[in-house]
């Protein structure tokens, strides 16, 4: 009979497609030649349509085999659900036959991969099937898939990736360009917006990638070998396996995308996409990742073997390049964050190490960042390729910006500096090398400052970094200011001999210090806020600095007029270096505190906060201001920066009040009435951080002052100090403002025990607030913080202020318990009720 009978018109097509489908269910039954099943599937037309219920039996029959037929049977799997897409023309059968695969999938290859040795072969089907699953998403309809979709699309790629490298048999010959097919299609899943991450998923992944950096695995990855034995027809499907198998499609990664071409199929190309799936899944969930660290991130304890499967080795071994370039950028996404660098925070490295059997997470921690350092050092030592080095770098500067270094080793910030500093001088970075250098050195350097340690290095690297800051690019100055700032902190005399340098530096910047804007002036700021670093040394080099500036014409920071400056940082700067340089120049400092007082911008007025509290500090560290400035103008500075300070205080702006509360530090307002009733009134404000830090300090005052001039001064602050509990302990007040205002309690209470009853504190302005917060307040610890403090203020009222808080306590709904806990609560209801009771006389005689 001729070929083609069945298209005739005096066929039904549908019986045709019944008979088909009748004969494919049979042949489904049992394990048999799927690429027959195939051919039975290509009889029917793509044109036609069946309907619902032969639909359905087909997808059940589909399911059925890869859910009861060994993986070595699946041979043709992925031919026959290409062959089967065109007509399942109902996205609900396409959606069930793709989801039955992601579960057979996920179902089957934990069993394949329980064990290295004994593969049947089958790993390329079970690849191939996953990307005809895949393509039985209609590009062209709404039909893209839902969430959970996406979830058991990950978890099946990902599980068939360390399936296929752990039990391939010798039928499946090279997997390289079924491996890429299924790495770019986890890519897509990961990478698609709203993507979600579960804890299965992140530990597959990380096997996944740990299996195909395995250097046991090298020889399933290459792209030639064996052909593939699913020849998919090209015209059954828009969107056929073969098409993607022998795309040269680019994934994106950290790094450009110009670093994938040429790659795709080959061994370096699927670690690379390994490595780059990797990152895109920390990105979606990195706290899903912590647990996997120590696998991950570990290296070899034998120098040169390559044998251990990890992120690093690849880094320090892999001969790839472009894969290298990949593992450094898969290490700073690894460490990357704000929830990264809090895990990291955890290390904490004994002295002398632990001897018992338990090491604790803080311990595993601390050895896993210390051997990360070397690891990433000598990594950077012997790498030959400006781009890898790079990516060394700036996983280096990321590990740095979490690190506690304090609980660390003590040589290993230093070791870490040393080594980062020398690449500044022998040899000269190049230009590839230079911004992620600097960028690497400025977070070393800013988070090693709390570890003193000697450093040969910083003079010759000084030279450098100022050299880099007056001629790089804007980003790259940057950088070298914040290193220099960094440094200067840490070494007074680095900067002592450079002032010719500095000259250089100021003289590039002020031209166009006006006009600057992006990223020049935030250059341009860092750059004067190093002049008001190294100017508040002391005065020798205060008087340097002014001189310089007086040198500089188009700085115009002592006209009366100056020209308008564009960009907010530089005027935030501007006022930090002007108030830098009192009492060389105390009337330049006063007026570009009153400038930046008034300026448009939030951050130069908190900027101009930090100035005023600043000038506060140093006019009172002076014995006699008026003697030691020129022309006497201490006292008039002093009064100038109190007026700031108190205009502040009351700006809308939240971040300016903030910088306001941070600035007052708690010596200040000891020794400044007028600052210690500027805290109080931020201790009445709206929003809790700033009313908690205002109440925080106005304790800490009553404390210093306490500890400086003796009791009796300190409470005689008392009164005001007490009057602003009762606005703190209201119900409706944040739950930190009212336990800031407990601390503020307490602290009155201990200045009032010990200051005696000549000075004390009114019962009537202390106790009720108290007594309010203990009564009425939601927070659980604000009424036990509340009735600590009744029991201490109590043995020492009088009988009238005691007469008061019974009168309060019958009067409230919860008064006798409250009763019973401030009369010791250990006699439970009796004693509660024998103590409401009481008479006044009989109070006071209790």
């Amino acid at each position: 009979m001729a070929e083609g009978w069945w298209r005739s018109p005096a066929v039904q097509p549908h019986h045709i497609a019944r008979d088909v489908i009748r004969d494919v269910r049979r042949k489904l039954n049992a394990p048999g030649d799927l690429n027959g099943v195939a051919h039975q599937l290509a009889r029917i037309s793509p044109n036609e349509t069946i309907s619902e219920q032969d639909a359905d039996a087909l997808v059940s029959s589909l399911l059925e085999y890869p859910a009861e037929c060994p993986l070595s049977t699946w041979t043709g799997a992925a031919a026959v659900v290409a062959q089967a897409r065109p007509f399942l023309a109902s996205s609900p059968a396409k959606h069930k036959l793709r989801r039955g695969i992601y579960d057979a999938v996920l179902l089957r290859a934990p069993c394949e991969s329980s064990t290295r040795t004994g593969g049947q072969g089958g790993c390329r089907e079970l690849l191939l099937l996953l990307v005809a699953a895949d393509n039985l998403k209609c590009s062209s309809s709404t039909d893209h898939g839902s969430s959970g979709d996406a979830v058991s699309c990950q978890d099946a790629c990902a599980a068939a990736l360390v399936a296929a490298c752990r039990a391939a048999g010798p039928d499946d010959g090279c997997l390289g360009p079924a491996l890429s097919a299924v790495l770019e299609l986890l890519q897509t899943c990961l990478t698609r917006p709203g993507a979600s991450l579960s804890s299965s998923t992140a530990s597959l992944l990380s096997g996944a990638a740990l299996e195909l950096l395995d250097p046991a695995n090298a020889g399933l990855l290459e792209s030639t070998g064996a052909p593939l034995k699913a020849a998919l027809a090209a015209s059954s499907s828009p969107r056929p396996v073969t098409q993607k198998l022998s795309s040269n499609s680019r994934m994106s990664s950290a790094t450009s995308d110009s670093e994938g071409e040429g790659l795709a199929g080959t061994p370096a190309g699927i670690k690379r996409a390994a490595l780059v799936c990797l990152q895109a899944a920390v990105k979606v969930d990195p706290r899903s990742f912590h647990q996997h660290w120590p696998a991950l991130l570990r290296g070899s304890s034998v120098p040169g073997n390559q044998q251990t499967p990890s992120v690093v080795s690849a880094l320090a071994h892999d001969a790839s390049p472009r894969v290298r370039l990949a593992a450094a950028a898969s290490i700073a996404t690894l460490l990357q964050g704000v929830a990264q660098a809090a895990y990291l925070g955890l290390a904490e490295v004994a002295p002398g190490g632990r001897t018992a059997s338990f090491i604790p997470l803080s311990e595993r921690m601390g050895h896993l960042v210390t051997r990360l350092h070397s690891q990433l050092l000598a990594a950077l030592c012997s790498e030959s390729q400006a781009r890898v080095r790079a990516g060394t770098l700036r996983a280096l500067g990321t590990l740095a910006v979490g690190s506690p270094y304090s609980r660390l080793p003590p040589e290993l910030a230093s070791e870490t500096l040393e080594a980062v500093l020398s690449r500044l001088t022998a040899p000269p970075p190049t230009a590839q090398d230079l911004p992620a250098l600097l960028a690497c050195l400025a977070a070393v350097v800013c988070h090693t400052a709390g570890v003193p340690f000697p450093c040969p290095a910083i003079p010759a690297a000084t030279a450098a970094l100022l050299r880099l800051a007056a001629t790089s690019a804007p980003a790259q100055q940057l950088d070298a200011l914040i290193t220099l700032r960094g440094l200067a902190a840490r070494e007074g005399g680095a900067l002592g001999p450079t002032a010719s340098a500095l000259e250089s530096l100021l003289a590039a910047f002020a031209p166009h210090l006006r006009e600057a804007s992006g990223a020049t002036a935030q250059a341009a700021a860092q750059m004067l806020r190093l002049l008001a670093d190294v100017a508040a040394r002391d005065a020798q080099r205060t008087q340097a600095v002014l001189t310089l500036v007086r040198r500089a014409p188009a700085l115009h920071l002592g006209a009366t007029n100056p020209p308008p400056v564009a960009a907010p940082e530089v005027r935030a700067a501007l006022c930090t270096l002007g108030a830098a340089l009192w009492p060389a120049d105390a009337e330049l400092a006063e007026r570009c505190v009153r400038a930046a007082q008034a300026d448009d911008a939030s951050a130069v007025r908190a900027a101009a906060a930090q100035a005023a509290a600043g000038l506060v500090e140093r006019c009172r560290s002076e014995r006699a201001p008026a003697a030691a400035t020129p022309g006497g103008h201490g006292e008039q500075t002093l009064r100038a920066a109190l007026d700031a300070l108190g205009t502040l205080g009351r700006d809308p702006v939240l971040a300016v009040r903030l910088a306001v509360a941070r600035a007052l530090a708690p010596d200040l307002c000891a020794r400044q009435p007028a600052l210690l009733a500027l805290a109080l009134a931020l201790g009445a404000d709206r929003h809790e951080r700033v009313a908690s830090l205002g109440l925080e300090r106005a304790a800490a005052s009553l404390r210093q002052r306490a500890d400086a001039e003796g009791p009796g001064a300190a409470a005689r602050d008392a009164p005001a100090l007490a009057a602003c509990l009762a606005g703190a302990l209201r119900p409706t007040r944040p739950f930190k403002v009212q336990w800031a205002a407990c601390g503020l309690a307490r602290a009155l209470l201990e200045v009032r025990g010990s200051a005696g009853e000549c000075v004390a504190v009114p019962a009537p302005d202390l106790v009720p607030p108290l007594l309010e917060g203990a009564l009425s307040s939601p927070s659980e610890r604000t009424r036990a913080l509340c009735v600590e403090l009744l029991r201490t203020a109590i043995p020492q009222m009088t009988g009238g202020s005691l007469v008061l808080v019974l009168q309060r306590l019958a009067g409230a709904r919860q008064g006798r318990q409250l009763a019973g806990k401030l009369a010791g609560g250990g006699r439970g209801g009796a004693m509660a009720q024998q103590w409401m009771h009481v008479s006044a006389c009989d109070c006071v005689s209790w």
